[in-house]
């Protein structure tokens, strides 16, 4: 006879202090951040999708939904996939709109590609790894005669001398 149950997903308890993003995001405090890239070139949405396909698997809970319990917020593994779409909100718009919500927004606008990421997923350190992988995986597909440096794309260092 076949196992007609489905394998639970994964959930995991918000660190502290994501515990404060869920209750106080609302109006213009969306708890959301923005990264963006600009290219040299017009953004390609298919070659963008493939990249972020490739990487949410290295990132997997950047791809989670906030979900509320009794007592308190948790993150659950979803099974929809992130689509990369034409920017269309303004930045750091709302992402949070109930349980079913993706957390992550990934859009493009003529060279430029964003995320907008609701702060309970990552801070500030955690969405530039995954946004310098996505951009790293989106040139090497887009160029694939192009080497990428693993250890990131390029950066910039400010010191006070």
């Amino acid at each position: 006879m076949k196992n007609n149950f489905k394998k639970p997903l994964n959930w995991f308890r918000l660190d502290n202090a994501a515990k404060i993003f869920p209750p106080t995001s609302h109006g213009s405090n969306t708890g959301v951040f923005r990264l963006s890239c600009e290219l040299d070139e017009e953004a390609d949405a298919e070659v963008l999708q493939t990249a972020l396909d490739d990487v949410i698997t290295q990132y997997p809970h950047m791809g989670m939904i906030l979900r509320r319990g009794v007592f308190w917020y948790y993150l659950e593994q979803t099974v929809s996939k992130i689509k990369v779409e034409p920017e269309t909100y303004p930045p750091c718009a709302s992402l949070y709109d109930g349980s079913r919500s993706c957390l992550l927004r990934v859009t493009y606008w003529r060279n430029k590609i964003n995320i907008d990421v609701f702060h309970v997923l990552a801070d500030g350190s955690g969405a530039i790894k995954f946004f310098q992988s996505l951009i790293q995986r989106y040139l090497t597909i887009k160029h694939n005669d192009i080497e990428v440096d693993e250890n990131g794309l390029s950066s910039t260092i400010y010191s006070r001398a």
